[in-house]
């Protein structure tokens, strides 16, 4: 008996596509996107010692995933031509988070950079230009540098000037960053569009509006700033971590995508109780008031060392504690040899008590961190994986 053809889409009941894809598959649909073939094996005989097959033709594609523009992250597909001689393989996991080609004709394209890639590319460019020229330069002379509205309005947690050099690796790990999610392999990620978002586009806008208003001397506004910054950089974190790889870390997503972006929430958390240090000492002349908010400040810093250490659902982070750690010793040293202006201002016991709340907080933060980095380092080096294979027939 020659094979069955079936070319009405009456005959074949219509399945919820999620459900086709959550099925064990040993094929990947293949031909025009809007028509596929299926084979089936007959375990009947026809009488001829042949099995009888039945060729199924779909008018609708079972895949949910074509343009670029849908949600890439559950797809289980792979798209091919019938006219292209490279052989069909399964979508494997590890290429869940590679962007499908769109297809014309013949020719399979990259997707096309959208609005979101050039904001992102765009914004940080803005932001290093306000940063520098402004931050750093003074506008030409023309506006007070960072470094010198710091020192005028020094507290006792303003750290010292070579903590600032974290900036360097900031923004150079945003830079790629930036350039990366233009690349055609990345800008369709899921960690890409639908991860980070407009969050880094609001993250650099606040801060070139703290970045000004800080150079005029306008501190409400440049700590209302630099906490909307932070509290968008921390959600900016929460959603990378829903659409992040599952399964196995993925280094080049972790390095490119999430690094640099743990390392600027951690600044921020430092830049933000520093501002709020700097606006009691602009709002009241009351030393006691002055000192309390210095100690508030410091305290503030450990909550957010705690949570990415013991309370992140995925396991510890040590990006944000480490900098934490950098900024209370960046707070400390300095007090050694305070500075005519806190000598002015404060007893020299308050300096010495504030010194030594930086060293012990500094010290509670390492000793959290130095055994969650030896239980991740034994879980991560002196394990194995066990995979359990569930029922193919059910899909599990």
């Amino acid at each position: 008996m020659s094979p069955t053809s079936i070319d009405s889409a009456d005959s074949v009941p219509r399945t919820d596509p999620r459900q086709q894809s959550q099925s064990p598959s040993m094929f990947s649909p293949v031909g025009d996107p809007t028509r596929y073939s299926v084979s089936v094996d007959d375990d009947d005989s026809n009488g001829n010692g042949h099995e009888e097959e039945d060729f199924i033709h779909f008018p609708t594609s079972p895949v949910q995933h074509v343009l670029a523009d849908q949600d890439l992250h559950d797809s289980s597909w792979q798209h091919f031509d019938d006219d292209i001689a490279e052989p069909p393989r399964l979508r494997l996991e590890s290429d869940m988070n590679a962007p499908l080609l769109l297809q014309n004709g013949n020719r399979r394209h990259p997707t096309p950079l959208n609005g979101l890639n050039y904001l992102n590319f765009i914004t940080y460019c803005a932001n290093c230009f306000v940063s520098f020229n402004v931050g750093v330069r003074g506008l030409g002379s023309q506006l007070p540098k960072s470094v010198d509205v710091f020192l005028e309005v020094q507290t006792l947690i303003t750290p010292a000037r070579w903590a600032y050099i974290l900036w360097a690796p900031i923004l150079v790990f945003e830079a790629i960053f930036a350039i990366a999610q233009l690349l055609p392999y990345y800008r369709a990620r899921p960690i890409i569009q639908q991860g980070t978002g407009y969050f880094f586009f609001w993250t650099c806008l606040v801060q070139t509006v703290w970045t000004l208003a800080f150079a005029f001397e306008k501190f409400i506004v440049s700590f209302v700033a630099v906490l909307c910054a932070l509290i968008s950089m921390a959600c900016l974190l929460a959603s990378q971590h829903y659409y992040r790889v599952r399964g196995k870390k993925s280094l080049v997503e972790y390095w490119l995508f999430r690094f640099p972006f743990y390392l600027h929430c951690g600044w921020l958390i430092l830049s933000s109780v520093v501002q709020f240090s700097i606006l009691f000492r602009y709002l009241t002349s009351n030393i006691g008031v002055q000192l309390a908010a210095d100690v508030v400040a410091l305290g503030a810093m450990l909550p957010p060392a705690t949570f990415f250490l013991t309370g992140q659902p995925s396991g510890p982070d040590f990006v944000i504690p480490l900098v934490i750690i950098w900024s209370y010793i960046g707070i400390a040293l300095p007090l050694h040899n305070p500075s005519d202006t806190l000598l002015a201002t404060y007893d020299h016991s308050d300096i010495v008590a504030v010194r030594d709340s930086a060293y012990f907080f500094a010290c509670t933060v390492g000793l959290m961190l130095i055994p969650r980095v030896v239980i991740w380092a034994f879980q991560e080096f002196c394990t194995i994986n066990v995979v359990e294979l569930g029922d193919a027939s059910t899909g599990v």
